[in-house]
């Protein structure tokens, strides 16, 4: 859990705590859309038995 920590520290050493900054929000901002959007795929896949 905490590479996600130590990849911003890098990436503001690197680009910039703004730059760095925009990049881990934009980061955590899709990966629960994507997990949301393969979630509804993955619901829509699956056919009820009868």
């Amino acid at each position: 859990m905490s590479l996600p920590a130590i990849a911003a520290g890098a990436a503001t050493q690197h680009y910039g705590l703004r730059t760095a900054s925009y990049a881990y929000a934009t980061g955590a901002a899709v990966l629960p859309a994507a997990a949301g959007a393969a979630l509804t795929a993955s619901r829509r896949q699956i056919k009820p038995a009868r």
